[in-house]
């Protein structure tokens, strides 16, 4: 009996990490391909209402697509606020994307949170597409040349580290 349930186990755990690799699989080949290529020309609008146009952005910027019903997506930007917070990285050298999400809604959670850094909206997703973003929060790293230096989906244990060496590197 006990040989059975190790069994079971052992399949039931191989099932599962398969279906995780078959499911995320596709991001890893995108982020990997995406490393290192030029981020798309994209024009956004800020809660604010102004627009940013991605040529004319001329030093490094962390990039996050995000919604704000995510919970991994309030977590990391939770993160990243206290690094502003905290003077460890420039307030203007983050850009949140919020995906197909209203204002209204977007502007009272950044009130809530106290974000302090720039948001945006992608109200119907199109820039979200450009970057091939499947889910929230992705992250990307984009040098001054406009280069895609990192690209991430979801929780990263090492954000903090990440911002702080990419930001030194420039």
């Amino acid at each position: 009996m006990q040989v059975l349930f190790t069994r079971i186990t052992h399949l039931a755990f191989i099932f599962i990490l398969v279906f995780l690799i078959y499911k995320r699989a596709p991001d890893f080949i995108n982020h990997f391909k995406a490393e290192g290529a030029y981020a798309p020309h994209f024009k956004v609008e800020k809660i604010s209402g102004e627009m940013i146009d991605s040529d004319n952005l001329r030093k490094p910027l962390i990039l996050i697509f995000w919604a704000t019903w995510c919970g991994p997506c309030q977590l990391e930007l939770s993160r990243i606020n206290q690094m502003i917070l905290t003077k460890k990285i420039p307030q203007d050298g983050v850009l949140a994307i919020s995906i197909q999400e209203d204002n209204s809604i977007v502007e009272r959670i950044r009130t809530e949170r106290n974000y302090k850094f720039n948001i945006a909206l992608d109200r119907d997703g199109s820039i979200a597409k450009l970057f091939k973003i499947n889910s929230t929060p992705s992250i990307i790293f984009i040098e001054k040349n406009t280069k895609i230096k990192w690209m991430s989906a979801g929780l990263s244990p090492l954000l903090e580290i990440r911002i702080s060496n990419f930001l030194q590197s420039h």
